[in-house]
């Protein structure tokens, strides 16, 4: 987003929650593809 969209990165932060919020079961692999994912919340401009 920074390089592609020349957002400040100032303004960005990160937290790592797939483990808290799994969308699949870790038990199988496919489960494990879906639960790698990246979600975007925008607050505000």
């Amino acid at each position: 987003m920074i390089d592609s969209y020349g957002i400040d990165g100032a303004r960005m932060e990160a937290e790592g929650m797939g483990y808290l919020a799994p969308i699949a079961s870790n038990l199988e692999e496919t489960g494990r593809e879906e639960n790698r994912r990246v979600e975007v919340i925008v607050l505000g401009e």
